[in-house]
């Protein structure tokens, strides 16, 4: 079979997105959007004019009280992750690389921020992402030498970071030859203007939102398994180009960016003043589609599919840019309840969704039960009130009448006592769904008190088994993943000896070391919930 040409692998490409966009519009999207709205407590639109529109926060609630306990499990400490050495020889090295890895998360990006994302969006929208790479930039600098000698010169020439934008010779010594009859000079100063082009690199790690990640729709619990998967954002001409892309070429899908007007992103940013859709005024900042693809594709045409890195552009991706073979899957997911034999798991909101619904029900029902107590309804006779009086809501205020009785109340009966045991036994619900309560917080004082502590311990640990089960799988599956990532890279790109802070000493390490020095096994540090025994 002949190779692919870039028109058949454009339409392989365009296909994996259209089906992929299909199953996540049609299957999470709806969701997505339903997700944040409970969260921020968004009116459920069955509200009734002139009765309560108050709304429960359940979804939220119970979220925020996940967060710092999975925080505080991954980030007590600056070490988020180790890697345990096999052998014995390999312990230093292991260590070293613990140090350094952590190091790149913790200082070189922004590694609370990265994992509270990472953790909110899985507990919130059923599945976090978080992308890693090498970034390479180059800095260009002009620098001024003077009083070089040729020695210098050459040796500046030489290095092929460096052009010569200006030079001027300044003669120091010379002498005068008889036999050509000019001087010759014997000594050389030089004065230069340079330009110095600098590649430098960097481990980058991002969070990726939701409807930016795509992934082939029968993909199980582990992305070794999905045969195609994307991250489709949205990039200005002047970043494309300056990438490296044919300006021409990028320019023809200036304009068709749907993301502008995607449900998800307008939704996020809806308590923003709302964009006009008007063009920018520099057209090279004007936004294109672009998709950064992973995927297996027989391209060479041996009949074995291959994992390749293919960039493409426009709504459809049909357009492609860099085509090359990749050795790795440059993204982590995690979700805190995992479905057998799918990628996609449930969330937090899909446990506590319909308890949120029926305890607004409840809540409205029991303010308009107290309205109608304290504020009833009048029932007076046509003609024998006066009306004026009746509508002033002036507290000790004379309503006139023609004749005792003309004036009779309406109240409403009280329901306090049916719905208080209801919302109590909705509360018992959302504890046995997610694991949340006061007593998982420590502020349960009728299960703590008149306590041993042993019995404490027991009622708090009890409670907790939930919450280190979804520290646990996020885990094994995003966390791992994210940080097997890194050191992949460290291995591959960073292989420069460097200096690092370890056990307190400044110890040198070079990475490239470490690949044959020893293995490694992930071990996420979880053994910070619970420090009493």
């Amino acid at each position: 079979m002949a190779k692919m040409d870039d028109y058949q692998l454009g339409s392989i490409v365009s296909g994996e997105i259209t089906d992929a966009l299909n199953h996540f519009d049609s299957e999470y999207t709806e969701e997505r959007l339903r997700a944040l709205d409970f969260y921020l407590g968004e009116p459920l639109g069955n509200e009734v004019e002139g009765r309560s529109s108050v709304v429960a926060t359940e979804v939220a609630d119970t979220v925020e009280a996940i967060m710092p306990n999975l925080m505080r499990v991954f980030t007590s400490n600056d070490k988020y992750v180790r890697f345990a050495p096999r052998n014995a020889e390999d312990a230093e090295a292991a260590d070293q690389a613990s140090n350094y890895v952590n190091y790149i998360i913790n200082q070189r990006n922004d590694g609370y921020k990265l994992l509270h994302t990472f953790f909110k969006d899985a507990l919130l929208f059923r599945m976090g992402v978080i992308k890693f790479f090498y970034e390479e930039k180059e800095q260009v600098d002009e620098e001024e030498y003077n009083g070089l000698s040729e020695d210098e010169l050459v040796m500046l020439m030489n290095d092929p970071d460096v052009e010569i934008v200006e030079q001027d010779e300044t003669v120091m010594e010379s002498m005068y030859s008889e036999e050509t009859g000019e001087t010759v000079p014997l000594r050389s100063e030089y004065d230069l203007t340079v330009r110095v082009t600098r590649k430098e690199g960097e481990i980058k790690v991002i969070n990726v939102p939701p409807e930016e990640f795509l992934v082939s729709r029968h993909a199980t619990g582990n992305l070794e398994d999905a045969h195609f998967m994307a991250h489709r954002t949205s990039l200005t001409v002047s970043e494309l180009v300056a990438m490296g892309y044919d300006r021409d070429i990028v320019e023809k899908h200036a304009g068709e960016n749907e993301l502008d007007v995607d449900r998800e992103v307008s939704n996020r940013f809806q308590d923003l003043e709302a964009a006009t859709g008007v063009d920018p005024a520099d057209p090279t900042l004007r936004s294109v589609i672009y998709h950064e693809c992973i995927m297996n594709v027989d391209f060479d045409g041996d009949g074995i599919a291959e994992r390749r890195r293919i960039c493409a552009i426009g709504s459809d991706g049909a357009e492609i840019l860099h085509n090359e073979p990749w050795d790795h899957i440059p993204f982590a997911v995690a979700s805190p309840i995992l479905m057998p034999h799918r990628l996609v798991g449930r969330s937090i909101y899909d446990m506590t969704e319909d308890l949120q619904v029926i305890k607004t029900t409840l809540m409205r029902q029991y303010l308009d039960s107290v309205y109608s107590s304290t504020l009833p309804r009048i029932a007076a006779v046509e003609g024998a009130v006066n009306l004026d009086d009746l509508l002033d809501a002036q507290a000790g205020g004379v309503i006139r009448v023609r004749q005792p009785g003309m004036i009779q109340p309406l109240a409403g009966a009280s329901v306090g006592g049916e719905i208080r045991p209801l919302m109590d036994y909705l509360d018992t619900v959302k504890e046995q769904r997610t694991g949340m309560s006061r007593a998982s917080q420590g502020l349960d004082a009728n299960s703590l008190q008149s306590s041993t502590a042993s019995a404490v311990s027991a009622t708090v640990r009890g409670a907790q088994v939930k919450l280190e089960s979804y520290a646990r799988t996020m885990a094994e599956t995003g966390v791992k993943d994210l940080f097997k990532g890194i050191l992949a890279l460290v291995l591959k790109h960073d292989t420069n000896e460097k200096m690092m802070r370890l056990n307190n000493s400044f110890v040198p390490i070079n990475p490239a070391e470490w690949k044959s020095q020893f293995d490694t096994i992930v071990q996420v540090g979880l053994g910070t919930t619970d420090d009493e025994t």
